[in-house]
């Protein structure tokens, strides 16, 4: 699902609901607005009506619009159909007693669902005078297709409201009271409020729920955030999500997935592994001629790391190419197995994979490389066995270290200039190595010593992993529709 949780809890149910989406130009009010409609259609229905885009314009910005079952739930509003409406007399409304009033109230909920004939007072939208003939036309599409929890989408509020000459609080409060309350219909309504604050105006307290979209720039790169201002009748989990407007789509990013990396495998392509990260993508495939990549790790949890770590290892192992692996110096090299063996088989793992156990000073295990001394020379020696081990029956190896394992290993703090010298000395030069730069010291200057670097983030809470040579925005996990792990760049 590429909509957050909280919306769809929001929206599920037979009883009427308002929302309100605002936000500035850009920020995806519209396309928000449109996956949920996509998502209403599967339910209780859907009807989108806009004011501001023709349909050739939506479906030009929207190519997945195109289907019909998107054209049937559209109405054009655009000026050319309005203009093409004309203002005949016929299409005015004339009402001139109170009780005149009340009866086209009545008729008119009375039309939406029939057979049922509601009891009510004066009615708000007839009170506005509403005399546009496309009024007509939405109502006939809720008369055809509508039933309890249908969902109605008016882009934007402030576009109908300058047509019919009232403004957006009047028209707010006749949706909320007519369409709302009295019809069990929920209502999805677009406002072109450009307001970056926290204040909420009359028009927000008429509403059942408010969504705020914000973008702005950090580090040069695009960011997004869904911020929930106020949502009724839902116990929310989450105040804010990020997400992406990558291909012209809405996915909010699932905080839940990174400590669940483990559950799920990893899409591939062709027989290749696909995170969606094109420059991680080169070397997890081997077509980059890169040979040591830095990974600034600062904060981030390790399981993040996971999920771009195992595709490189597992086609690492394919390719007879052996791994050595430093874990984080509190782990255990057990527990690192097991997690490694969701995503292959054990037994080929233990033949291609040695992870280093600082808590040990016996192997057990084929895969462990015991590190639990406290003389440095011994753990040095574990090292180079491990790696004659693996020389002897692999094409080249893999390293996998963090900046604190080995510091442990040798028993001093180094610089990046000691710690090149060091790596360059321990492996021949078809070997790779990866170095997860785990110190979270900003003048490390680890990121000098790499080909490339990677370097991680937290923005809101989800870690997101970016590069500064070559530039690339932040990419942060989704799963596809297959439910496999990729990556996806916030745009």
């Amino acid at each position: 699902m590429n909509i957050p949780p909280e919306i769809i809890e929001f929206i599920d149910g037979n009883w009427g609901k308002s929302l309100i989406i605002k936000g500035s130009p850009g920020s995806g009010k519209t396309t928000l607005a449109l996956e949920i409609m996509g998502y209403a259609m599967k339910k209780n229905g859907a009807i989108y009506f806009s004011t501001r885009q023709g349909d050739e314009s939506l479906y030009h910005q929207f190519p997945w619009l195109r289907s019909e079952d998107y054209k049937n739930v559209i109405i054009d509003t655009s000026y050319e159909f309005l203009e093409s409406l004309g203002n005949n007399e016929e299409d005015i409304i004339h009402i001139s007693s109170k009780s005149e009033k009340i009866n086209a109230s009545r008729k008119f909920l009375g039309s939406i669902r029939d057979g049922v004939e509601p009891v009510l007072s004066l009615n708000n939208i007839m009170k506005l005078n509403v005399r546009r003939k496309e009024f007509f036309r939405l109502i006939y599409m809720l008369k055809s297709k509508y039933k309890p929890g249908l969902v109605l989408i008016i882009d934007s509020i402030e576009g109908i409201a300058q047509r019919w000459n009232i403004t957006k609080v009047e028209l707010m409060d006749a949706i909320q009271k007519d369409l709302v309350e009295n019809s069990s219909l929920n209502i999805l309504v677009i406002s072109e409020q450009n307001d970056t604050t926290n204040s909420i105006d009359v028009l927000e307290y008429l509403a059942d729920g408010v969504i705020r979209l914000e973008k702005r720039l950090i580090e040069n790169r695009m960011t997004r955030t869904l911020i929930f201002d106020k949502l009724r009748f839902v116990e929310s989990k989450n105040v804010i999500h990020n997400y992406t407007l990558a291909g012209g789509r809405f996915n909010y990013f699932d905080q839940t997935l990174y400590s669940n990396v483990h559950k799920y495998k990893i899409r591939s392509i062709n027989n290749k592994v696909s995170t969606g990260f094109q420059e991680l993508d080169s070397i997890i495939n081997d077509e980059a001629k890169i040979n040591f990549a830095v990974l600034e790790a600062g904060n981030i949890p390790k399981e993040f790391f996971l999920y771009i770590l195992a595709p490189l290892i597992m086609k690492s192992v394919e390719n007879n190419i052996g791994v050595i692996i430093s874990c984080d110096p509190n782990d255990d090299a057990n527990e690192e197995f097991s997690i490694l063996s969701n995503f292959g088989d054990p037994k080929i793992l233990s033949e291609k994979v040695r992870i280093i156990d600082f808590g040990s000073e016996l192997a057990g295990k084929k895969y462990i490389i015991p590190m639990g001394y406290d003389d440095p020379s011994i753990r040095e020696r574990e090292l180079t066995r491990a790696i004659v081990e693996l020389m002897d029956s692999s094409k080249s190896i893999l390293h996998i270290y963090r900046s604190s394992g080995i510091e442990r290993i040798y028993g001093k703090i180094m610089s990046a200039e000691d710690l090149s010298k060091l790596l360059s000395s321990i492996r021949p030069r078809r070997d790779k190595i990866i170095l997860i730069d785990d110190r979270n010291q900003p003048d490390s200057h680890f990121s000098k010593i790499g080909n490339i670097t990677f370097k991680s983030k937290y923005l809101g809470r989800i870690p997101v992993i970016y590069s500064d040579t070559p530039f690339t925005p932040f990419y942060g996990l989704q799963l596809d529709d297959e439910g496999k792990l990729f990556m996806q760049p916030i745009e």
